[in-house]
Order: C-alpha cells, then structure tokens, then sequence
C-alpha cells in the first residue's frame, strides 16, 4: 500500500491562513522553523509547532513559540419533537485526552484543508449526528474567527446552528448508534438536553459559547 505524501507545512492552507492574518494585521514574520509536525493518515497537515520570529507594528517581538491548529466549526444541532414540538439540542458525548473523561459538546470538527467552513459543517454534522441536511439549513452566528488560547494557537471557530424537526421514533434509532470517523478515533454517542441542562453538563468552553451565542443570537 502507497503512503500518501506529506503536505510541506509551509504550504498547508493553516500556515498560509496564519501568514496572510499576520500581514493584514501589520506584524512582521522573519524565520519561522518547525519543532514538531504531525500529519492525518492522508498526508494533510495536522498540527505544526513552529519556532517564528515575529514583531508586531508598534516594534514589540512575540514570544517565539506558536501551535498551527486552524479553523474550526461548531454546529448547535436544535431538535424539535414532531409529535409534541418540545425543542431539545443534541449533543454528541466522547471522550477526550484532556482528562480521560466523556464530555457534553456540540457536533464540532477541524477545517484542516478546506476554506470553507460551511461545507465543514454540513460533512461533521452528519458524521457525528447522522443528520444530513442542506447548506441552506446552516445559519452562521459568528462573522470573524473567535479565538480559543490566542496567546499560543492560531485556533479560530465559526459556529452555526440548525433546526430540523424528528418524528420520536428517527430521534431514539439515532441514540442508540455509535456515530464519528473511526479512522480519526471518534466514538460518539448522542445525547438530548435543553439549553440550560448544557450549560450545567459540559466542561468544554466552546460548547457553553456556542450555547450562550444561539440563546443570544439576534
């Protein structure tokens, strides 16, 4: 079996993106070389931990350390019961390497190689809920990436949310299946909540975010 090259991280659309935001921004970027590079099984750049020489306008340097993450989507997935119209969200519940244990978090996954976050969206939304629905049911909440830790990763999301409607008996087959991209070990089981139970059951800061931004939203 052929191992799919490499993507050259000076190339990956992570480190143009940040190179681009920089120059727009006014700042300076002299050398910048990689610590460490971790790729996906297709060759695409996964994460880069770069060693750069920055400045920003006003002369000040950056601290030299910067993580490559990218962009990514968070999609609040608002289920309305067709037989007694009560509204809950749907949530997706893995376990993460933070601390071992199974978090509450909105269906959410990187842009890694695509520019458009939307058509990221509609893809993790199925993967992780099974629901397949159009780009037209999407609405963004958010007009420029908000950042995660931007004091080290260049990490930024854009949120979304969906409505769609489910007779009872779709909404407990999707339950009871283990949903996610078993190839980027995912394992996910789905899980229904109100607004306010979310906001007590994860311990992720973009889920509460993106929970608090659609409650908010105009």
């Amino acid at each position: 079996m052929n191992t799919p090259a490499q993507e050259p991280w000076q190339e990956s659309l992570k480190y143009r993106q940040w190179r681009e935001a920089m120059t727009l921004h006014g700042n300076t970027v002299g050398e910048v070389k990689p610590l460490s590079l971790i790729h996906k099984p297709n060759g695409e750049l996964l994460f880069a931990l770069l060693d750069a020489e920055m400045a920003a306008p006003e002369g000040n340097p950056y601290p030299r350390v910067l993580m490559l993450r990218g962009a990514f989507v968070v999609v609040v997935t608002v289920i309305t019961l067709q037989e007694t119209g009560e509204e809950f969200l749907l949530l997706v519940r893995q376990r993460r390497v933070a601390d071992g244990d199974a978090l509450y978090e909105h269906p959410a996954g990187m842009c890694d190689a695509s520019e458009d976050p939307l058509q990221v969206a509609v893809k993790e939304l199925a993967e992780e809920t099974g629901l397949h629905l159009p780009r037209e049911a999407f609405v963004q909440m958010n007009d420029r990436l908000l950042f995660t830790s931007p004091g080290l990763l260049d990490e930024g999301g854009w949120f979304f949310y969906v409505r769609h409607t489910l007779p009872e008996r779709e909404l407990q087959a999707l339950l009871g299946t283990t949903l996610g991209n078993a190839q980027e070990q995912e394992f996910i089981q789905l899980h229904l909540a109100t607004p306010q139970e979310t906001l007590r059951l994860s311990r992720n800061i973009t889920t509460l975010a993106a929970t608090w931004m659609y409650l908010n939203r105009s």
